[in-house]
């Protein structure tokens, strides 16, 4: 995904939001739990930080190991509530990634920037439970493609696959009341190997990818 990588710092501002909007709301917990309430729809806005994890670099003679800083990008999603437990949830999103290789042959090379977007479908199970903290599990697919790729200067021009990754998710909602939530989320994407192709660069990357999330749910 873009999906669709330095999170000590980011993580705490999120936390910190997610605990302020908590404590600015009234909590009637009975109705926000109500399975037979007509509000079927979750629409959620996300701010995600996500970084590489295990990464495996295959830059053949010019060497070195390929590097992304942490991202920090806002997503959007839509979930369909299907009963008390499960649901089907449809997000996505659009981030640039800063890519780096360290310690090849000539040094560290500043690559470019690779903007990318991703959409990703998932089920999800919520955990019983008669509280307003209601966590919950998913499994899904998310589909990844560059939108632009702007390599920086001395850098030929070079291109990007497409990407099919298998995701999981954990998450935990904080239901406000009826129609609003707060919620913090992790997803695990098990990227497929990634390729940077072009005239004299050419590196192949695995690695997977854990994306945090925090932010706010209306339910209608």
């Amino acid at each position: 995904m873009n999906a669709c990588a330095g999170l000590i710092s980011p993580n705490r501002h999120l936390v910190l939001a997610v605990l302020l909007i908590v404590g600015g709301f009234s909590l009637p917990a009975q109705a926000a739990t109500d399975p037979t309430s007509t509000r079927a729809w979750l629409l959620r806005a996300e701010i995600v930080t996500s970084r590489s994890l295990d990464v495996d670099t295959d830059a053949g003679q010019l060497g070195g190991d390929y590097y992304a800083p942490p991202t920090l990008s806002p997503t959007l999603s839509l979930t369909r509530l299907l009963s008390p437990s499960w649901a089907i949830q449809l997000s996505g999103g659009v981030s640039t990634t800063a890519v780096h290789l360290k310690d090849t042959f000539f040094g560290d090379i500043d690559a470019g920037e690779v903007t990318t977007a991703a959409v990703m479908a998932s089920l999800q199970y919520y955990l019983p439970t008669s509280s307003p903290l209601r966590p919950y599990l998913g499994a899904g697919a998310a589909y990844a493609w560059p939108l632009d790729v702007s390599p920086s200067e001395g850098i030929g021009a070079f291109k990007v696959n497409t990407l099919l990754i298998p995701v999981a998710q954990l998450g935990l909602d904080y239901h406000l009341g009826v129609a609003w939530s707060v919620g913090l989320s992790a997803t695990y994407l098990f990227v497929p190997v990634q390729r940077y192709s072009g005239d004299g660069f050419d590196v192949e990357v695995d690695l997977d990818q854990l994306a945090l999330g925090a932010g706010i749910g209306y339910r209608f």
